[in-house]
């Protein structure tokens, strides 16, 4: 009879242990209680939260995951603006040629008005 008793106990220990790990688990792994700083978002990998810059990565080499470093981060950023600004260049070089090709349009068409009305 103790023993069955025993076993009983055990076996309800066991039970509030593994539902108040599970709780902690599943609190630890909601966005809710996370601080993210201006700046920063939020990646989840693997079931675990991670804050990092904006933009940046996570890379896993042989099962180990790293948050890239701040000279990669930064470096891979600049590459990125630098090809957006040359993106915006090339596009602003279009519309001068739009642009100057339109002035031209209007200025032949103000000729072709006004010697209509001569």
């Amino acid at each position: 009879m103790a023993n069955k008793i025993s076993v009983l106990i055990i076996c309800s220990v066991l039970v509030a242990t593994a539902a108040c790990a599970d709780d902690y688990d599943n609190s630890r792994n909601t966005q809710s209680n996370v601080i993210i700083p201006p700046g920063m978002e939020l990646i989840q990998k693997d079931g675990i939260n991670i804050v990092v810059p904006k933009g940046g990565r996570i890379n896993t080499v042989n099962g180990v995951s790293t948050i890239e470093s701040a000279d990669e981060y930064a470096a891979r950023n600049f590459q990125d603006t630098e090809k957006r600004i040359g993106s915006l260049e090339r596009s602003v070089e279009d519309l001068k040629k739009e642009l100057s090709s339109v002035r031209r349009e209007i200025a032949a068409m103000k000729q072709a008005d006004t010697a209509g009305q001569n």
